[in-house]
């Protein structure tokens, strides 16, 4: 667009095809290479810096954008010139019956304006620090969300399986459970369901319709009141962490035991806060041990101890398997001593198993030992260098990972653990602290490559600042999008923030460029300002407005990143909103921060001449 402009721009004045041709593309073609680097450098970060998710996702983004820039440029200092020389308009010379076209009514405001800007420059000033002011407005009201507005069209059943099933008998429970749901499709609003599972474990994905009359907890709810019973397994709804609203927290100790009685005592405090649901351990409850805890005391009294009773009680469970009997001619016959098998599936026949005989009386195992069946950990998790509990939940429709982060600091403040057992904020609390740091960082590195890109293109350390102020007024301009369109901030939103930084600065590259063409050709600073804006503004406007509307589709539509991940919704809005407001603003802002740049390199350079000039006065005297 800026090339295209700029040669039918020369080709009106008093020159041929070719001659206007080269003229157009050499006076754009180092701000259009400038504002190419400048969009494609700001991606440099993520992809040689920390691999976390959105740094990872934003690598692929960054190959598919910078490809299709230097195409762009590629396109646009060789073929659009070629196309354009073979096109010849109506050019007009100062003695010719053609007049140079009128500037529009909008134009001719905008001049107005601008000169008004430029000569009442602390009223300019101000009304701009009140605009950047403003703020504080939608930026106390946007709230920060890690589920990006999108992947509620899909929740998770967990099956629970209960016990070491082979793959066969998982199958005919996950295929009783698809059997329900499809029964029951239009009752559940859904659309399709996914399963995968292999032996001992299963999941099968529910992708809800688009849509939901109902709240998603809701239907959870309706779902769970209408599950089938299943002899192999206890079906819960799954915590989609990262994609649906879930979060994770971890006990951490020594003590597996000792973990799981916290997690008793504190899980239905945490059940309690506002906002979270389906809290529990993440541990597979549906297993079952068989504890068999022997009094000491009362064993020694029959002669026995610990060793001797679980010999019989591994006896009785399990056999014990004897030499091989050889029989004539027939081989060698295995042989298993072994209790009756009913002790195997009967826990009251277990507590009857005689350990001794003391007289005319037997001494059975529930009279020296204490036998109960509880709940087992499927593995034993260390994080950190220690043994961890997870314990997982998901989040309400409305709530938000710093909403639930401060409740649960509040209550845990309240709850004294014992020493060296403490509860870590990790999983989706950690996960977002990465993703908002290294955004920040890289945002700030980004910022630092952009100013010396600039500092290359105009040859000095001071103005690039004045294309900066467009670039801190987009994300004024960001916010305010956010907050009118209600959208959280999402992970999503940053990443169109990072892309926005690339974008806005090029209308300030492509204006300040050609400030200087004037300026260092001899016009005043303040008729070199006005020029420049005049000419310039038409291939801004027609840029933004190109990008804009192109981004339109993905801000009121519903694609997802994957189909069913986040949606790009929140990127499109952070880049409409802040191109849109730096745009708008960057017209008036953008020359007046040039000039009093300008003013105040002058007035150093004064300052310094005139200490030099004292200097070698009083040298002198």
């Amino acid at each position: 667009v800026v090339v295209s402009e700029s040669i039918y721009m020369e080709k009106q004045r008093n020159h041929n095809a070719y001659e206007g041709t080269i003229a157009g593309v050499g006076k754009v073609s180092i701000a259009v290479i400038a504002g190419t680097l400048t969009t494609a450098i700001v991606f440099l970060p993520n992809i040689v810096g920390e691999k976390i998710m959105v740094t990872i996702f934003l690598e692929h983004v960054a190959v598919a954008i910078c490809i299709s820039l230097f195409a762009s440029l590629l396109i646009a200092q060789t073929l659009i010139p070629i196309l354009a020389n073979k096109i010849t308009p109506r050019t007009y010379q100062a003695n010719s019956d053609l007049t140079p076209p009128e500037p529009s009514k909008i134009a001719l405001r905008y001049k107005r304006t601008l000169e008004w800007a430029l000569n009442n420059q602390k009223v300019t000033a101000f009304i701009a620090v009140l605009m950047l002011g403003s703020t504080a407005i939608p930026m106390s009201s946007v709230e920060f969300s890690e589920d990006d507005d999108g992947g509620t069209r899909q929740i998770w059943l967990n099956y629970n399986v209960k016990g070491n099933y082979s793959l066969a008998e998982v199958e005919e429970t996950v295929n009783k459970m698809e059997q329900f749901l499809y029964d029951n499709q239009e009752a559940f609003y859904i659309e399709s369901v996914y399963s995968y599972y292999t032996a001992g474990e299963a999941v099968s994905g529910l992708t809800l319709q688009d849509e939901v009359p109902i709240d998603i907890k809701e239907l959870k709810e309706k779902i769970k009141d209408a599950l089938p019973l299943f002899v192999r397994a206890e079906p819960t709804f799954r915590w989609s962490e990262g994609t649906g609203g879930g979060i994770r927290m971890t006990l951490l100790g020594q003590s597996s035991e000792t973990l799981l009685t916290i997690a008793d005592q504190i899980i239905p405090v945490l059940s309690n806060i506002e906002g979270l649901t389906d809290v529990r351990p993440d541990m597979n409850a549906s297993q079952k041990e068989l504890q068999i805890t022997i009094d000491r005391q009362k064993a020694f009294r029959f002669g026995l101890n610990a060793q001797d009773v679980s010999s019989i009680v591994s006896m009785a469970l399990r056999g014990s398997n004897l030499r091989t009997f050889r029989h004539g001619t027939n081989g060698e016959i295995d042989i298993r001593l072994l209790f009756d098998e009913s002790l195997q599936h009967s826990i009251e026949e277990l507590r009857n198993l005689p350990i001794i005989r003391s007289g005319e009386y037997s001494i059975t195992l529930d009279m020296i030992a204490d036998i109960k069946i509880t709940g087992r950990m499927g593995d034993i998790k260390r994080y950190y260098r220690q043994t961890a509990l997870p314990i997982g939940a998901n989040m309400e429709p409305d709530a938000t990972i710093d909403d639930i982060r401060e409740r649960v600091e509040k209550i845990m403040e309240h709850i004294e653990l014992p020493p060296g057992y403490e509860l870590s904020l990790d999983g989706s609390f950690k996960s977002q602290m990465e993703a908002e740091s290294a955004m920040m960082i890289n945002m700030l590195l980004a910022l630092c490559m952009i100013y010396i890109v600039m500092a290359a293109l105009f040859e000095s350390l001071v103005l690039p600042t004045a294309v900066i102020t467009s670039l801190v007024y987009s994300f004024t301009g960001v916010f305010w999008a956010f907050f009118l369109t209600g959208t959280s901030m999402s992970l999503m939103g940053m990443i169109g923030m990072l892309i926005l930084m690339g974008i806005v600065v090029n209308n300030g590259i492509v204006l300040v460029d050609r400030i200087n063409q004037l300026v260092n050709e001899g016009h005043a600073v303040k008729d070199a300002i006005v020029e420049s804006a005049m000419t310039r503004t038409r291939p801004i406007l027609m840029t933004v407005a190109t990008t804009v509307l192109g981004l339109v589709p993905l801000a009121f539509g519903d694609t997802q990143l994957g189909g069913d991940g986040p949606g790009y919704a929140p990127m499109a809005i952070a880049i409409i909103g802040g191109l849109t407001f730096s745009t708008v603003t960057s017209l008036f802002l953008v020359p007046l921060s040039y000039l009093l740049l300008l003013k105040l390199r002058r007035k150093t350079n004064n300052m310094i001449n005139n200490g030099k000039l004292l200097a070698a006065k009083v040298i002198a005297h």
